[in-house]
């Protein structure tokens, strides 16, 4: 693999160039697997009138073999165009740009890659992040750089792009700095998962302030965090409501700005509740309902998603009848979603309730 040899364009952007080396020893090596096709074509040569069957699966197998690791050979010299580019802005990968605003969890990990062309698998580095277009991750082993060069210059970056835009972080001291992830909490044993909760509430208890600044800065690079962390609070509901329920809030609003507001919404769906019939808990239902009345269709369906959660048989009638007026909203979406809100809610008187056959298949489908 080549040493790190990126070239900079200017003093805030750094394009690493595909390896020339790491394409080469692929390309020899796909080639070596297609001239061993056209041995095998000459092995068995061309005289078809006297070909057993073994000699047609041999002959299928070589051609095979050649259009294949071909194929492989143009595409490896396609990528020498490559360019991996880190700048204040974001991050490019395959000439799609990724913002910092969008970009979370990035980080560089060792993962085990299977090399197709030399049949083993290896250690490689791959820098790996998620963004609003999805999970990405780059096979570092493939560029002219290394894992500790990435490593920074992603922080540096990172770091370049808070301060620029006022991206306010987490202060080094907080209590909450090494809290696990909701996935790292589901891994656990049930008595490490009981202590896990009680220690959070404790901290959370005594650490108010640091808990108020954990959950509102630097939000999209902590949500598997966050998750946990509302998980717990939610399990002593009654202490905790108000917080949630303005914690519930804030998100949703920053929801309705953001790139990903699939990522917040899935997030706010921990918050859970133990009695719907609280002042604070009405709250949420309230705010869901008049958020059914924006002019943004995926705003509302989001609200329709969410307020299944926070309403019941107890609920006020207003709230009931906006989520009915949404069977004759314009959007085909937001009336099956309606819909189907209606029908799961036994509480929720649906004798009455009509939609038009096309709006029941389309919705299902």
């Amino acid at each position: 693999m080549d040493h790190f040899n990126s070239r900079p364009t200017s003093a805030k952007e750094v394009v690493i160039s595909y390896s020339l080396n790491y394409a080469l020893a692929r390309i020899a090596a796909y080639s070596i697997l297609v001239f061993a096709g056209f041995y095998l074509i000459s092995t068995i040569k061309f005289d078809y009138a006297n070909y057993k069957r073994a000699d047609y699966a041999y002959l299928a197998i070589a051609i095979g073999m050649i259009f294949y690791f071909g194929n492989d050979i143009i595409k490896e010299i396609s990528k020498l165009k490559k360019k991996l580019i880190l700048s204040d802005k974001g991050i490019t990968v395959e000439n799609i740009f990724h913002s910092w605003k969008s970009i979370r969890k990035e980080t560089v990990t060792k993962k085990e890659e299977h090399s197709k062309s030399a049949g083993f698998d290896y250690v490689g580095a791959i820098l790996q992040f998620t963004s609003s277009k999805g999970t990405v991750e780059v096979n570092l082993f493939a560029y002219k750089t290394d894992e500790e060069t990435v490593t920074k210059l992603i922080k540096s970056f990172r770091n370049q792009y808070n301060q620029a835009n006022r991206v306010e972080t987490v202060s080094s001291n907080n209590v909450f700095n090494n809290l696990i992830g909701f996935d790292a909490y589901l891994d656990l044993k049930e008595k490490e998962a009981i202590k896990k909760e009680e220690e959070i509430l404790r901290l959370a208890e005594a650490n108010e302030n640091d808990l108020i600044e954990y959950c509102r800065t630097d939000v999209y690079n902590k949500l598997d965090q966050l998750e946990f962390l509302y998980y717990v609070l939610s399990e002593d509901y009654k202490r905790w409501e108000s917080f949630l329920v303005a914690e519930f809030i804030r998100m949703f609003e920053m929801s309705k700005k953001s790139d990903d507001a699939t990522a917040l919404i899935e997030l706010i769906e921990t918050i859970t509740q133990d009695d719907n019939e609280t002042l604070e808990s009405q709250k949420i239902a309230q705010y869901l309902s008049k958020e059914l009345d924006n002019k943004n269709p995926k705003i509302q369906l989001n609200a329709l998603f969410l307020i299944e959660y926070w309403i019941d048989e107890n609920t006020d009638q207003t709230i009931i009848s906006k989520i009915k007026s949404k069977l004759q909203d314009p959007d085909r979406n937001v009336r099956w979603n309606a819909y189907r809100l209606i029908k799961d809610c036994a509480f929720i008187e649906s004798s009455d309730i009509k939609l038009s056959f096309m709006d029941k298949i389309k919705g299902r489908f």
